[in-house]
Order: structure tokens, then sequence, then C-alpha cells
């Protein structure tokens, strides 16, 4: 039995269904995946899941070959999870792909009630998988509970500290001579292995302030997001002396991290830019 295979409407519905799967763990993971590198990933994966079909391979192999591809897409998809982090992302994938594939379902089983066309039937994934994003966008909006976002550092006396963190899309401060990124911690009793040669005197400007920062060069720490680790490397952290009073004013002291950190070491290896 031979089956005829569209090579192009193939690609074009791997490649929707890829992406609307890594859109709806993107939202699960705060937003931490730019819209190029989701749709670089879905383009690997949609490459992978052709050439598994294409070449005739036994059914262990293929599903080794699915499974390094699939894990290789959400790496490239989220490039600061570990080992631990890629394989959450992965469960993940699996719970949105069985709610996805049942709509697709569906969805197909109406178009051919209804004798709709191709592109008709494309139209209709893309409507339900925007859908499914805005439906997840909303549920977590909705949740009380913050995501869980903390970096762990290496005290002046080799103990432990963790600290909350705030993700800033809108911190994209560095230091002028490395032009590294700057985190500013916002409250009092900020004490970490900072070195001498590392201080830095750094200056801001935000919406009707400006102003000078004590700043500290750090060699790593780790940051994690909702259960993901990353590990990150050479930057600042900033002491903002005129807002020290943020405890009295929010209950708690907090890190504000900027996002572009966690792909300060991919972006290099990825000829991509954040």
């Amino acid at each position: 039995m031979q089956v005829e295979i569209c090579v192009e409407r193939l690609f074009l519905n791997t490649f929707l269904t890829q992406w609307v799967l890594l859109s709806l763990v993107n939202e699960r993971n705060m937003r931490c995946s730019g819209c190029m590198r989701r749709l670089l990933a879905a383009f690997v994966g949609t490459i992978v899941f052709i050439a598994v079909l294409w070449m005739k391979m036994g059914l262990i192999f293929s599903g080794v070959f699915l499974f390094v591809g699939t894990v290789w897409m959400l790496w490239i998809a989220f490039p600061f999870c570990d080992g631990k982090g890629v394989f959450l992302c992965l469960e993940q994938l699996v719970i949105a792909g069985i709610f996805f594939g049942g709509g697709v379902l569906l969805l197909f089983r109406f178009c051919a009630f209804f004798s709709y066309g191709y592109w008709k039937y494309v139209f209709l994934i893309w409507a339900y998988g925007n859908f499914l994003i805005w439906l997840e966008r909303r549920l977590r909006s909705g949740k009380k509970e913050q995501p869980v976002c903390k970096a762990r550092f290496c005290g002046s006396d080799g103990k432990e500290i963790i600290l909350p963190v705030i993700l800033d899309t809108g911190n994209r401060l560095r230091e002028p001579i490395s032009h590294r990124p700057v985190c500013v911690w916002k409250g009092k009793g900020f004490h970490l292995c900072g070195r001498e040669e590392g201080f830095r005197i750094i200056p801001f400007q935000s919406v009707g302030k400006t102003g000078l920062l004590e700043a500290y060069f750090q060699e790593k720490c780790v940051i994690q997001i909702n259960g993901i680790e990353k590990t990150v490397y050479h930057f600042y952290v900033a002491t903002d002396m005129q807002n020290q009073d943020a405890e009295k004013e929010t209950g708690e002291a907090y890190l504000i991290f900027p996002p572009a950190l966690l792909y300060e070491r991919e972006r290099k290896r990825l000829w991509l830019g954040h």
C-alpha cells in the first residue's frame, strides 16, 4: 500500500504545530523565549520530523532520533535550561500536544464533514492554536500566586544566599567599559562576595530620574525560574542607594534581573541577538 504525501503541506502543518506547542510551553515559563527563537526551534523540529518519515529507519532508531531532535528543539527555544529544565519543558510539551492534538483531530473531522479546503483547515488550526495560547495566558494572569524566581549566590562567608528576583525586560543597564549586564538590588543588607577590583560606579537614567549606582563584579550565580535552573556568569550587581527603603514600601527586597543575561553565552554560540 502506497500513500502519497504532499511535502509542502506536511511541512506547513508540522511547522505550525511545533510553533503552537512551543508557544504554549513558553507561556508556562513566563514568556522567557523570543518569537525568533521559537520560529527557529519549530523549523528544526519540523526538519527532524520529516527526516524521520523520509528515511526508512527502524522503530527504535526512529524513536531515538525523534527524541534527540525534540530535545535539541527545546534547547534552541529555551537555551537557559539545564538538563532538568529541558525534561520539564519536554513534559509540558507532551501535555500541550495532547490538548492541541485532540482539537486538531476534531477540526480535521469538522473540515472533512463540511468539505472545507486545505487552507481553511490551516486557518482553523492557526486560530485554535492562538486561542489556546490566549487561554493559557488568561489562566496564568488570573492566578494570585506569582512565578517562583530566585537567584542563588555564594556569600562572602562561604554560605549560600538566595534572593528573590524580578525579571525586568526593560532593564538594559550595562557596565560602560565591559558592556556586561547589570542587576539592581532594591533593599538593604546586600553583601556578596564582590571583589574590590571589580567595583564600579555606573550611571543610570530612568523615567524622571538620573543617578549613580555602586556595583560589584560577580563571577556567577544560579537563576531559578519555576524550577528551571540556569547558571549565568560575569555580570555586575548594583545597589540602588537612593531607593534602599524598598523593603518598607513592598514588604520585601528583590533583585531586578535583566533577561538578556540568560542568553549572554548562548547568543555568541548561535549567532542570534536577544
